[in-house]
């Protein structure tokens, strides 16, 4: 689990754990794609739960929980920008952006290339958790998912913006291993992952899929 995704899931999930299994401990690891799919596989990791769009091999599982949108987000007394971004205030105005490997702000990036736009990069991080503090004590402009933005504009002097163009959408899913498809524990946390965050019908029992594709659930 990213730190965006520490951010987007694990205060409902330690609330929920706290009513129904409060000796349960979690644990959170970051990790490359090549190490989590070891570690998935020798039961070192129960679940990659977020945006992970390396974990494509047939011999794991994965089920949708919601999709995400983008935001902009600045600072809320922004000398240059009001209720409303602008193309033109979008591609002007310096960014922060936050490039970890393989998580969302590829598909943004594929997007802004697509249409043919380039805007001003004025710092890169790898890490979402500085973000409030930059946006804050700066004029720069940063996209990332809403959920993070809605929660970084609860908790600092931001305002949130909606990009001035097209809003690419994502999944966000649950991902685990066939060889713990029926362990009872692994079973129970991923239904309790679906009962916090689906956005979907209730729980199917899925039928795996044959090919090279992961299997939906």
């Amino acid at each position: 689990m990213s730190d965006i995704g520490e951010m987007v899931f694990l205060p409902k999930l330690l609330r929920r754990l706290r009513e129904v299994a409060p000796e349960v401990n979690i644990k959170t690891v970051a990790m490359p794609p090549n190490l989590l799919e070891q570690a998935m596989e020798a039961g070192g990791v129960d679940l990659a739960v977020g945006y992970f769009p390396d974990l494509t091999k047939h011999r794991f599982y994965q089920q949708r929980l919601f999709r995400h949108a983008f935001v902009c987000i600045a600072r809320a007394d922004h000398p240059d920008i009001g209720e409303t971004l602008s193309l033109e205030q979008f591609l002007r105005i310096p960014h922060a952006v936050v490039s970890p490997e393989g998580r969302s702000q590829e598909i943004f990036d594929r997007l802004l290339e697509r249409e043919g736009l380039k805007r001003r990069v004025l710092l890169s991080i790898p890490h979402f958790m500085s973000i409030p503090f930059i946006v804050t004590s700066s004029d720069l402009i940063v996209t990332l998912p809403r959920a993070v933005g809605t929660s970084f504009a609860q908790l600092a002097n931001i305002k949130l913006l909606d990009p001035p163009f097209e809003n690419p959408t994502f999944d966000l899913k649950q991902h685990w291993h066939e060889r713990f498809h029926q362990d009872a524990a692994n079973r129970w946390i991923r239904g309790l992952f679906y009962e916090l965050f689906s956005e979907q019908e209730p729980m199917r029992v899925g039928v795996p899929r044959t090919g090279t594709e992961p299997w939906e659930v």
